[in-house]
């Protein structure tokens, strides 16, 4: 299992290497309501990723699939519900408690250089790794501080380099965070006030290229283009001017909405960009997922609380690709995970 993860992982990574940071452009957003803390995410990539729906039970044993060294091991105590990428690979999902976690990509990341000494963890495995072992965001950022394990990815011939993601994260009080690697150092923001992520440049630049923008201490207007700090704006501005949602349903669609603005959209004349494939959007207050794909009409929305999650139960799966026809409620149409 662990060299087969580790080649889905290297043809993954490897692909985004032929695209760069814009290219790779996801979105993320945290909105809180008084009926509930919502999350949307946007995933741009350049074909379809083999998604799936899974929901993995407590006391899964894991390892950090390390390629360099020994690896962290573990054993989820709790459940959770993800979005996989190429099947097996976490991009992001919500565990038991409604702590939230999300891949997006960073050019400026750097996860430092390997030391024989200290047990490692496959970037592939980081957001898995945080649903699976912690109940809210000020127990995950103590960790992020001082990791237990240091971060690896493969380096790609193709560019020279390895892999570049960051991770946000949220839970259901509202709290956030991002967590960034920098020369080999991990850099955490967090607060309330995290409420956007998109890619380059770094968190902290982004918050100073904000203060430029009408609204946020500047004059200049409204951008429009889909590049990263236009899309860390206009998510920005929009999150903070939607209404008061009247139920669920309207706090979906409002953060749904905002999230369409800051699509990548199909484009002949820029083939290089990603374009947007799915999105999410995350209701952590009722561990509540709805899934939207930009090749089908339908949303469907998946329910955390109506499956097992007791240690020795069964992970379950729905591949979400292969069947555009589903919609409404199809949190009891999963499938045994054969594993």
């Amino acid at each position: 299992m662990k060299n087969i993860l580790a080649i889905i992982f290297v043809i993954f990574t490897s692909t985004l290497s032929l695209f760069s940071c814009d290219g790779f452009a996801c979105t993320r957003i945290v909105h809180i309501d008084p009926k509930a803390v919502m999350i949307g995410r946007n995933m741009d990539w350049p074909v379809q990723m083999q998604q799936q729906i899974r929901v993995y039970p407590r006391g899964m044993p894991r390892s950090g699939l390390s390629l360099e060294g020994s690896s962290i091991q573990w054993v989820s105590k709790y459940g959770s519900m993800v979005v996989t990428a190429y099947k097996d690979l976490t991009a992001e999902g919500i565990n038991e408690h409604g702590f939230a976690v999300h891949l997006l990509s960073l050019n400026e990341s750097d996860y430092g250089k390997r030391h024989a000494n200290i047990q490692g963890m496959s970037i592939a495995m980081w957001a898995q790794y945080y649903l699976d072992q912690f109940e809210n965001v000020k127990e995950a950022v103590q960790a992020a501080l001082k990791p237990g394990y240091e971060l690896e990815a493969p380096t790609l011939p193709s560019i020279g380099t390895n892999v570049k993601l960051h991770l946000a994260m949220e839970d259901a009080q509202g709290d956030s965070a991002v967590v960034e690697y920098v020369n080999g150092v991990p850099h955490v923001y967090t607060g309330n006030g995290n409420a956007t992520l998109t890619n380059s440049p770094t968190y902290d630049l982004q918050l100073e290229n904000l203060k430029k923008y009408a609204g946020f201490g500047g004059e200049k207007s409204l951008p429009g283009t889909t590049f990263s700090n236009d899309r860390f704006f206009r998510a920005t501005y929009y999150n903070q001017h939607l209404p008061l949602a009247k139920s669920i349903d309207d706090e979906v669609f409002s953060i749904l909405s905002i999230m369409r603005n800051v699509a990548q959209p199909y484009s002949e004349e820029r083939p290089l960009m990603s374009y947007t494939i799915w999105q999410v959007v995350g209701d952590l207050t009722h561990r509540v997922y709805y899934y939207v794909s930009t090749t089908s009409p339908n949303m469907v929305k998946v329910s955390l609380n109506k499956f097992d999650l007791s240690v020795g139960a069964s992970p379950m799966m729905l591949d979400i690709v292969d069947h555009p026809e589903l919609t409404g409620d199809i949190s009891t149409q999963f499938n045994t995970l054969d594993e």
